[in-house]
Parts: structure tokens; sequence; C-alpha cells
């Protein structure tokens, strides 16, 4: 046993059988990468759809609060009825309305949802919608609502000068609330 090798000899099958061929390798691949596209086009949604529900919870909050403070002055609480585009600045109160607390509210709103607009008016009937109008001077039931735009090139809604070359779709989001005075 001096010199004892051992050999194995292969068969032409075992030769074709020892790994991966290239074409099995890229199919491999192919599937991969298939669904890591889809993995990722699953995130970009979900980011999407959580900024989105992010921007329905400010402006619902905003809407609340602007309910409670008309509640906390019922007694003038037709001073509250207004439009209000918050690019701009409050458009109608009257000097009973405390204007300064409209305008921070406003300045707050349009912070956290930039462009937005707000309706704030009175009803009598709470199951009216914003299509139907409200009840300017009188009312037991409180609306406010807040539009906005949501997508990422939603400021250039706003702007004159800018031209939007943007594929970007651009959705005009709405929250009413109605609360009992």
């Amino acid at each position: 046993m001096k010199n004892a090798r051992k050999t194995f000899h292969c068969s032409p099958q075992h030769l074709r059988e020892k790994g991966f061929t290239l074409i099995e390798v890229l199919v491999a691949i192919v599937v991969l990468g298939i669904g890591l596209v889809g993995l990722l086009s699953l995130q970009v949604m979900s980011l999407k759809m959580n900024q989105a529900a992010l921007s329905r919870s400010i402006a619902s909050g905003y809407a609340y609060a602007m309910i409670e403070k008309i509640r906390s002055n019922a007694v003038h609480r037709s001073d509250y009825v207004t439009a209000l585009n918050l690019a701009s600045s409050v458009s109608t109160t009257t000097a009973q309305t405390s204007p300064e607390e409209l305008k921070l509210w406003a300045k707050q709103l349009d912070q956290a949802l930039p462009g937005a607009k707000v309706q704030i008016c009175l009803r009598e009937n709470p199951e009216k919608t914003y299509s139907s109008g409200c009840d300017k001077s009188a009312g037991e039931f409180v609306m406010v609502r807040v539009s906005w735009q949501q997508g990422e090139d939603a400021g250039l809604m706003f702007d004159a000068d800018t031209s939007s070359s943007s594929t970007e779709v651009v959705n005009s989001q709405s929250i009413e609330v109605v609360g009992r005075l």
C-alpha cells in the first residue's frame, strides 16, 4: 500500500449533475428580481397610504379643535362662519370673533397641511352635506370642512407662476366634521 490511489471513474451522467447551469442561475435571478420589484412597489404604496392617513388625522384633529373653540364661545358662534384659504389670510370675521385666535388656528393648520382650505358653517340639520350649503347665521350644529391636495407636487397647484410638467397624480382630499353646540 505504498502508492494507494483511489481513482474514481465518472460516467457521463455524473458529469452533467455536478452543478447548476448558467440558464438555471439566470432564471433564478429573474424570478428573485421580479419578487423584489413587487416588494419595492408595495413599500412605496404603503408609504403613500401612511402619508394620506396622517394628513386625514391632522385635518380631523384641527377640525375637532375648532369645534371645541366654537363651543367655548357659543354666544358668538355665528362669527366663526367663514371660508378660509390658508394660503392667504382669514377672509371674513367680525369684531366679536377672536380674529387672532382664528388666524393662529389657520396658521397652525397651514403649517401642518400647506395650501389647505377651510369652510366653517352652522347648520340646523347635521345630515346636510357640504354641497348642500350652510345656514349662515343660525344652527345648533357646526360643520368644519378641511380640504387639501395630497401628492408630491401639491404645492404646484396653488402657484400660478409655475407650470406642472410632473406626472405625479395629485388627489384632492377633504374631511368634514360636524359637532353639536
